[in-house]
């Protein structure tokens, strides 16, 4: 009788520890976008042109701390307006010329007004071409190895579906590192060439 009770106590208390969780991102401004096509775990997905913040993910300089916390002091107002600006999900990864990049998305009544310049030459602004993306949607703990993988499953996606990719894998990260491994939501995204839509 008492162990019945406390399973079903703990069952209680589990449920609305996950659903806090799974809704924790909820209220956050995430990027609208629409639906060309859905095929399980990937979609093909029409974007408008973001505003992103952006900084490197090396430490060039070790005082300036770490890429999320740069961003995350431009949002809290290490900005050229000290204007405090809302977190946004999801948070993205990127890679060029072999560096790699951190940015949060800027949401878009504070883009629509001109997102302001950062106090620190570590974090620019920039903007996030708009168009067609292909994306591959994951759950669990995200690091190099299950990016690989994700890249490869997305990959192989695109050439049973004859789409052209035309830039670098996008990661996009939805969740905070305190959530549970298997209620994360990550997503891979590649941009398509014009005229994929199929």
């Amino acid at each position: 009788m008492v162990l019945n009770h406390f399973r079903q106590i703990f069952l209680i208390v589990s449920g609305l520890l996950i659903a806090g969780y799974k809704f924790s991102r909820f209220g956050v401004e995430s990027p609208e976008y629409t639906v060309v096509k859905n095929d399980g775990d990937f979609e093909i997905r029409n974007y408008p042109e973001m505003v992103i913040v952006t900084t490197p993910m090396a430490d060039p300089r070790p005082d300036e701390g770490t890429s999320f916390m740069r961003l995350f002091r431009y949002i809290s107002g290490s900005n050229e307006a000290e204007e405090k600006i809302a977190m946004t999900t999801p948070v993205l990864t990127t890679e060029e010329d072999g560096e790699r990049y951190m940015s949060f998305i800027v949401p878009q009544n504070v883009a629509a007004e001109g997102a302001p310049a950062s106090m620190s030459d570590l974090v620019n602004v920039q903007s996030m071409s708009g168009g067609k993306y292909a994306v591959y949607r994951f759950d669990g703990s995200w690091n190099m190895d299950t990016f690989e993988m994700a890249k490869v499953r997305l990959a192989e996606w695109l050439a049973s579906q004859n789409l052209t990719p035309i830039g670098e894998p996008v990661i996009a990260n939805y969740d905070p590192p305190y959530t549970p491994s298997f209620l994360k939501r990550n997503e891979i995204m590649v941009p398509l060439k014009s005229g994929n839509d199929s």
